[in-house]
Order: C-alpha cells, then sequence, then structure tokens
C-alpha cells in the first residue's frame, strides 16, 4: 500500500489530505457565505460563530495539510504535458497560499474585533490584544479575498480535472482517488 508520494503518484496520505481539506473549506465557505442571507442578525452571528468553531477546530490539520504538500512536493503524474504539470503546481500553490492566508487572518478578525475566538461553546482562545478597528477591517477583507480566491482557483482545479476525464486520452483524473 503505497502511504507516501512517489515521484509519479499520490499517495494515500495526500489524497485523504486533499479530499478532507476539500470538504472542510467548502463547509467554512458555505457556512460563510450562507450567513449574508439569513434574515437576522442573530442567525448571522450563530452561523459565523458555526464556521469559526469549525475553523478553528480545523486550524491544525490545515496547517498539516500545507506543510505535507511542501515537504512531498508536487508529483510529475505519467503522461503529464509541461503546460499541464506547470497549471496544476500553480493552482496547488495558489490554493495551499490562500488557505495559509485565511489561517492567519481568521483568528485576527476575531481578536481585532475584541473577541475570543469561541470553539462550539467548549472553550474561548483569547486574543493578543485589545480591539483594533483598523486591523480588523483590513484583515476581515482580506480573508474575504482570500476566500473568494479558495473558491474561484477550486472551480479551475476542478474544470481542469474534468478535462483530463472527458478530453485528455490519460488517467491523471483518477490519481487523486487511488494511487497508481
Amino acid at each position: 500500500m503505497q502511504f507516501k508520494d512517489s515521484p509519479s503518484s499520490y499517495g494515500w496520505v495526500s489524497i485523504m489530505l486533499h479530499w478532507l481539506t476539500t470538504g472542510i473549506v467548502l463547509t467554512l465557505w458555505f457556512i460563510a457565505d450562507s450567513a449574508s442571507i439569513l434574515d437576522t442578525q442573530q442567525e448571522q452571528r450563530q452561523q459565523i460563530s458555526l464556521h469559526i468553531s469549525i475553523a478553528a477546530s480545523a486550524y491544525v490539520f490545515l496547517w498539516l495539510r500545507i506543510g505535507w504538500r511542501i515537504k512531498s512536493r508536487h508529483p510529475r503524474l505519467d503522461n503529464q504535458s509541461d503546460l499541464d504539470h506547470k497549471v496544476a503546481k500553480l493552482a496547488h500553490s495558489v490554493l495551499l497560499l490562500a488557505i495559509a492566508v485565511l489561517l492567519l487572518t481568521g483568528p485576527l478578525v476575531v481578536w481585532s474585533d475584541g473577541y475570543e475566538i469561541g470553539v462550539f461553546g467548549w472553550i474561548g482562545i483569547p486574543g493578543p490584544f485589545d480591539r483594533h478597528p483598523v486591523l480588523h477591517e483590513i484583515c476581515a477583507s482580506v480573508h474575504g479575498y482570500s476566500g473568494l480566491t479558495v473558491i474561484v482557483v477550486t472551480l479551475v482545479h476542478a474544470a481542469g480535472a474534468l478535462k483530463h476525464l472527458m478530453f485528455n486520452d490519460d488517467d491523471v483524473f483518477l490519481r487523486i482517488f487511488t494511487p497508481k
């Protein structure tokens, strides 16, 4: 059983990290995005509180995901053109960078607004500084744009995967489901 990546294939660790990260990030985006359409401020606060709780719970895991990809590099899949390989590496790098920015700005958004990070009402992680409205606005803006970047690049990434499935005569699409 191939746990680690090989020079030409993803291993089970990368595959599981990929799909768990996908599930977490898309869930966080959906929760945050849907908060804006809720009717009351109370409902919006509850929705954002859920977003913060899930993000805080997944925080270390997401950093480990980023670290794993940096350590493992990016396999060059068999029959992958130079252009496809470079575009895939760029898309993965932008995604991981945007997730890292989200992980940095997320806590800062909460703390700079004068709150602690609540995790499902069980614990609170106090901020290292008092309320700072200017920092809050900057971090909230960067956080929002980083989230949008993740969604846009994820759609491009998915389109690239579908291109391999429907138009290319290769098995690149299948490589993220099982090692070669």
